[in-house]
C-alpha cells in the first residue's frame, strides 16, 4: 500500500507522509518550520504538512519524493497490547495533523495536495473506520431481521473481497518487480494467502482500533502510549 499509493502521491507533489524511520529533509527547510514539534503524536506526518504550507505559503520551488528502493527495517509489536496502542495512536495522529488543516481542502492554490490528498485521507481514512464498522452492523442487523436476502449477502461479502485481494496482489507484483524483496517462491507465494485471511477478523479487530483513536482524538486524549523496543536480533 505504501509502495503503491506514496509513489503516485509523490507523483503529483501531494505526498503527505515520509515514515518517520527513515526520512531525509533539506536542512534550511527543515530549520525554517522549527523541526519536529514535540507535542505532536503523528510527528512524520505532521513535519512533511507544515513542509507543504511553509513552501505553498512562499512560493518555493519544492518537491516531497518518495522512494521505494531504500529498506530500513524497523520493530513492529510484539503484543496486542503494544498493536492497540499503536493503531490507536496512528489514527489520532492523522485525525490531529489533519483537522487544522480543512480550510486547505478543495482550493486549487493547494495542488493536488489539497484537493485530493487531504480530503482523500481524512474523510477515507480519517472517518471511514466509523463507516466501515458501522457498515458491519448494519448488515449484521438487517441480516438477523430478514431484510437482506443470504444468498446476495455471501455474494456481495465475497466480491469485496476480491476487490481487497485485488488491490494487495496488485502491489505485490509491482513490489516484485520494482525492488524483489522475497528470496523464496515460498515467501512470496504466502501473501496472497495472507491477503484473504486478513479479511476475516484482522481487517475488523483494526477498524475497530482506527474508531477508537478517532474518540481519543475527539475526546483530546494526549500521551505516546507504550512501545517497548528490544533491538533487532540476528
Amino acid at each position: 500500500a505504501f509502495l503503491v499509493g506514496r509513489i503516485g502521491l509523490a507523483r503529483i507533489n501531494a505526498c503527505p507522509i515520509i515514515s518517520g524511520a527513515f526520512g531525509f529533509f533539506k536542512k534550511t527547510t527543515a530549520v525554517a518550520i522549527g523541526g519536529y514539534h514535540r507535542e505532536t503524536i503523528g510527528e512524520d506526518m505532521d513535519i512533511i504538512a507544515r513542509i507543504h504550507d511553509h513552501c505553498l505559503e512562499t512560493r518555493e520551488d519544492y518537491r516531497v519524493i518518495f522512494i521505494g528502493d531504500p529498506v530500513c527495517w524497523t520493530e513492529v509489536p510484539e503484543s496486542l497490547s503494544i498493536l492497540v496502542a499503536q493503531r490507536r495512536r496512528w489514527q489520532r495522529g492523522l485525525m490531529e495533523v489533519l483537522t487544522p488543516r480543512l480550510f486547505q481542502f478543495f482550493r486549487p492554490s493547494r495542488g493536488w495536495l489539497g484537493c485530493f490528498a487531504y480530503p482523500f485521507l481524512y474523510f477515507l481514512e480519517g472517518w471511514g473506520s466509523l463507516l466501515e464498522f458501522s457498515g458491519y452492523a448494519l448488515v449484521l442487523a438487517g441480516w438477523w431481521s430478514g431484510v437482506l436476502d443470504p444468498l446476495f449477502l455471501v455474494a456481495f461479502f465475497f466480491v469485496t473481497v476480491l476487490l481487497g485481494m485485488s488491490l494487495s496482489l496488485f502491489a505485490i507484483v509491482l513490489s516484485e518487480i520494482s525492488v524483489r524483496r522475497y528470496q523464496r517462491w515460498s515467501e512470496l507465494l504466502r501473501l496472497p494467502w495472507l491477503a484473504f485471511i486478513e479479511n476475516f477478523g484482522y481487517r475488523q479487530f483494526n477498524a475497530l482500533l482506527r474508531c477508537w483513536g478517532i474518540f481519543d482524538y475527539l475526546l483530546g486524549r494526549k500521551g505516546w502510549g507504550k512501545m517497548v523496543r528490544k533491538g533487532i536480533g540476528r
